[in-house]
């Protein structure tokens, strides 16, 4: 697969157009069969995301309790917590109940109707509503890593968390993905960034597919927001080691990074996957994906960064 190009440039340009401006497009196309059908793809995305992290939740509640029994999952549970991002966002009792459901059939109604201001209105209204649940999500995620971190066990039992989540529901797509034609790879991980609610642009070139973040729609957005400061107090793990990048100020979330798409992946298909960086909030450069079209031609740099070695061919 490698040493040839997938794809054209406007190919790649496509993939990174915000999902608003891609239903605005296909709107004004008058394609009614298109705009449907684009609704159906853009809330996928975002549902899909929302499902991803209800998954994450349920795994570390269900590690909290197998470890810690019901005490150690009553205390860990951030009722408050979540309160507080709710009332934050300023959501309504509206938007919780509608953005939580599909609004398929709505906004099929609407486009065969040709009520266009309707259409658009109820796709802003849907997507800010997609928007602050992902983040309560993303937040309910880390403040439970930062409980276990904190309060159960530290370092080992993070790692340990993220193995029993890793195992149960990572490894079993990431070894269904990358045997995916790596074309159609990218524009999944094209849709599933725009779920994640990142900025990014994609490039592409003989080994792989780059995918550079402005801004990472999880813990990028978390440390740009504040969430590691007060009130919120997210944990950052001191530990310099694989799990960190060896860094002494690496966030609770983005220690999943390193441990699931890095050393459970090598020890599981051979390769870390994907390939990803973090700038921690910091410098110039921006965290990126990298989606190599032979997953095992990852370089031997990003085995090392979580303390493994790339076997040799």
């Amino acid at each position: 697969m490698t040493g040839k190009r997938l794809c054209t440039q406007a190919e790649l340009e496509r993939m990174c157009i915000t999902p608003a401006k891609q239903f605005e497009t296909v709107l004004e196309s008058k394609d009614i069969e298109a705009a449907k059908k684009k609704y159906i793809e853009l809330e996928d995305a975002f549902f899909g995301l929302h499902i991803m992290y209800q998954n994450w939740i349920a795994f570390l509640q269900e590690f909290i309790y197998n470890n810690y029994g019901h005490e150690g999952l009553t205390n860990a549970v951030p009722i408050a917590e979540i309160i507080m991002q709710a009332v934050k966002f300023g959501m309504t009792i509206d938007e919780a109940d509608k953005c939580s459901k599909s609004a398929k059939e709505e906004m099929s109604a609407l486009i065969n109707a040709g009520k266009i201001k309707e259409v658009k209105d109820l796709f802003k209204f849907l997507e800010k509503g997609w928007r602050d649940f992902h983040d309560i999500y993303n937040s309910w995620t880390t403040l439970l890593l930062s409980r276990i971190y904190r309060d159960l066990g530290g370092l080992e039992a993070l790692e340990k968390c993220h193995r029993y989540a890793g195992g149960s529901h990572w490894m079993p797509w990431m070894e269904q993905d990358i045997q995916c034609d790596p074309k159609f790879r990218i524009q999944y991980w094209s849709m599933l960034m725009h779920g994640n609610l990142s900025e990014f642009t994609v490039e592409e070139d003989d080994e792989k597919f780059i995918m550079k973040m402005h801004v990472c729609g999880s813990c990028g957005r978390q440390i740009i927001d504040g969430y590691y400061s007060s009130p919120t107090n997210f944990a950052k793990v001191k530990e310099k080691g694989p799990a960190t990048w060896c860094r002494d100020d690496c966030t609770v979330y983005q220690t999943h990074l390193t441990i699931i798409h890095g050393m459970m992946a090598i020890e599981k298909i051979g390769a870390p996957w994907p390939v990803i960086t973090c700038n921690n909030g910091k410098g110039p450069e921006p965290c990126q994906i990298l989606l190599y079209k032979d997953p095992k031609t990852a370089a031997a740099e990003y085995y090392e960064m979580v303390g493994k070695q790339k076997p040799k061919s």
